[in-house]
This record gives C-alpha cells, sequence and structure tokens, in this order.
C-alpha cells in the first residue's frame, strides 16, 4: 500500500516523531510532503498520483476535485478534529471512505498509551 502525508515538515515531526514514523514506514511506502507550505488542490492530486491513502492535516483541502482527479485513492484519513474542508459527498461518489472517528482505547492498538 503506498500513502502520502501532507504535513509540513515541522507539523509531521509534532505530530509523528521518530519511531512512529518509522512504524508508518513499517506498514505501508509512505510519501512525505516536504514543503514548508501546505498542499492546495492542485498540489495534492500531483503528490497522491500513485497512492493508496492520504493521510491529511487539517491544514490540506480535499474538495471534489482531488477525487475526481485521483481515481486510484482508496480512503482519505483526516488527522484532525474536523473534516469540514473534505468534500464528504465527493468522498461518497468515490469509494474513498472519509468519516469522523472516535478512538476507543481498547479498539485500537493505535489509541493505546
Amino acid at each position: 500500500m503506498k500513502l502520502l502525508l501532507t504535513h509540513v515538515p515541522l507539523a509531521r515531526r509534532q505530530y509523528y516523531g521518530a519511531r512512529a514514523l518509522a512504524r508508518l514506514c513499517e506498514l505501508a511506502e509512505v510519501t512525505l510532503h516536504e514543503a514548508e507550505a501546505p498542499l492546495d488542490p492542485r498540489g495534492l492530486i500531483a503528490a497522491a498520483q500513485d497512492v493508496d491513502l492520504i493521510i491529511a492535516d487539517r491544514a490540506t483541502p480535499v474538495p471534489a476535485e482531488v477525487f475526481a482527479g485521483l481515481p486510484r485513492l482508496r480512503a482519505v484519513l483526516r488527522s484532525a478534529i474536523d473534516i469540514r474542508n473534505i468534500d464528504v459527498a465527493a468522498a461518497s461518489i468515490s469509494s474513498s471512505p472519509t468519516a469522523p472517528r472516535r478512538c476507543r482505547p481498547r479498539s485500537s492498538p493505535a489509541c493505546r498509551g
């Protein structure tokens, strides 16, 4: 599986750290967004052409044009509390599941402290 992590380098260090990022790289072929500015929709489409999954930070909008431009995309995960700048209707049409999820410590190893 190939995934794109959209966080800029500073945010990536704050959210993930070296250990978490290394573990993520064990699970998937990870592409990192290395620019200092967040991706805009056109930049996101260009960066995610061959990925299955996007893990998007809150600064990266995911409007309908992204889903239309990435037919291979299987899912979008938002690593923030809200999904207000993800076009959920377009995600539903494109078969890319996108939904807010609550972390339940007993149901997910990633949630365990």
